[in-house]
């Protein structure tokens, strides 16, 4: 069971600029019924949920790992356009910090 969601985030990381759903349930073998219950029942996540999780995840490590890094180069990186992946990241958690509100008002 736990290697199998480490198995599908390191394939969403390594494809994480253009993973789809559609992309993991080929990687898995599974049928879309299946893989919907599965990843409900064991968990309590939707594919696309986990996909949006690992990219902004991603995105804050990248913001945090880089000082002025640019949200162009953060939203080539996870295939979101910078507009986008910022309200996101703030749907994802209200908090954000300063910083990356301040690094999405940067030239880009």
């Amino acid at each position: 069971k736990d290697n199998f969601l480490y198995d599908l985030g390191t394939f969403i990381l390594k494809n994480l600029h253009s993973v789809t759903v559609e992309d993991l349930l080929s990687y898995t073998g599974m049928s879309k019924k299946t893989f919907y219950k599965y990843l409900d029942q064991n968990y309590k996540v939707l594919p696309g949920s986990l996909i949006n999780t690992i990219k902004v995840l991603k995105a804050r490590a990248l913001i945090l790992e880089n000082p002025g890094i640019t949200m162009e180069t953060v939203s080539k990186f996870t295939g979101y356009s910078a507009s986008h992946l910022y309200i996101i990241m703030k749907q994802e958690d209200p908090s954000i910090p300063e910083e990356i509100a301040i690094i999405r008002n940067l030239k880009y």
